[in-house]
């Protein structure tokens, strides 16, 4: 993510601190994502330079304003007219980011090669808030080619301890 993806995203959240809205702010942000995802012509639109853009800033009034706060469509409306609505996305994750940081909250993104139980999440997000020091949200999805053991995501660190990980490892000491 470029770091002028985290000051437009900083610039929105430190506007929801000041009203004390960064959860409606969020809620705002994620209706809107869900909106671009589901329609992926309406991001094309909104950044084609061949269409003026003050018919493309006056869609995103049409479509959001009303329904979301007015910082949140003026942030989308900045981002198109800055030719960077592509990477609202990227926005919404960094400001999630930020929400969750304030919280004290951290994502693991967990990847398993089967389904874990309720039992090892549990153990699992106990062991990653002794690690990170704050609550744990768990991301879980399954790749059943790694074989057995997990990999973590975390604060920007990945923790291999899959099969398909240890097996490259023996592969490179026997090489050696």
């Amino acid at each position: 993510m470029t770091e002028v993806i985290k000051e437009y995203a900083e610039a929105l959240f430190i506007l929801a601190l000041e009203g004390n809205k960064e959860k409606e702010y969020m809620k705002a942000l994620e209706e809107a994502l869900n909106v671009f995802e589901s329609e992926p012509d309406y991001t094309d639109f909104l950044s084609a330079p061949g269409i003026p853009l003050g018919e493309r800033v006056g869609a995103i009034e049409a479509v959001f304003g009303g329904n979301l706060p007015s910082d949140v469509v003026s942030f989308m409306q900045l981002l198109c007219e800055k030719g960077r609505i592509v990477s609202f996305k990227s926005c919404v994750n960094e400001y999630r980011n930020l929400l969750l940081a304030k919280e004290n909250i951290t994502s693991a993104f967990v990847t398993s090669a089967t389904r874990l139980t309720e039992d090892e999440k549990t153990a699992l997000r106990r062991k990653l808030e002794k690690i990170s020091g704050n609550t744990v949200e768990l991301h879980l999805s399954v790749d059943e080619s790694l074989l057995g053991g997990l990999m973590v995501e975390m604060n920007g660190m990945v923790m291999d301890g899959t099969l398909r990980q240890r097996l490259r490892e023996v592969k490179e000491v026997m090489n050696q």
